[in-house]
């Protein structure tokens, strides 16, 4: 076992790590460690209706639907800061560039004629609505996000979340 982790690249290691941050939707502000408990079954990505956790304080409350847990994608931006999920990136230093990550189905666009041609469940960004020129095809479309795209894009983590921000998604193709 040792010597076939040993074989893995850098990004596939990383991508292996399973960590993830807590945003407390009552405080408005992520958990710092020690503070929660998530139980996620192994080997399985974890859906949000799916996930159980617990504030741990004096009374051991349950409050469920107050926590957004939030996925690391194995991934860091352009100068080294880890990219998890909700994130919005900032490509070329263009705010007018912005893109959230998101885990889950998306389809496969043919680049010439812009047909779907599969579907695929994975990290992905989703452009967000800024200008007129990030509507249009082909600056709209979900892409799929890996180490090549976060480069060619130069992406960087603008905001630790979605939710704290007023941008809207662009609707998908």
């Amino acid at each position: 076992m040792k010597d076939a982790l040993n074989k893995l690249s850098k990004q596939e290691r990383r991508s292996m790590e399973t960590k993830y941050r807590v945003w407390d939707k009552d405080r408005k502000e992520y958990l710092s460690a020690g503070k929660v408990f998530i139980g996620i079954c192994p080997g399985k990505m974890p859906e949000q209706s799916e996930i159980y956790l617990d504030l741990i304080d004096k009374t051991k409350n349950k409050h469920k639907n107050r926590f957004i847990v939030e996925a690391f994608t194995g991934m860091k931006d352009i100068h080294g800061i880890e990219i998890y999920e909700g994130d919005i990136l900032m490509g070329h230093e263009n705010k007018n560039d912005l893109a959230v990550v998101e885990y889950g189905e998306f389809f496969v666009i043919d680049a010439e004629t812009y047909n779907r041609v599969d579907k695929v469940i994975g990290w992905h960004t989703h452009v967000l609505k800024t200008d007129a020129l990030s509507v249009c095809e082909p600056f709209c479309l979900t892409m799929p996000l890996n180490e090549n795209y976060i480069a060619r894009s130069e992406y960087s983590v603008l905001n630790k979340r979605i939710h704290q921000t007023e941008l809207k998604r662009v609707i998908e193709v």
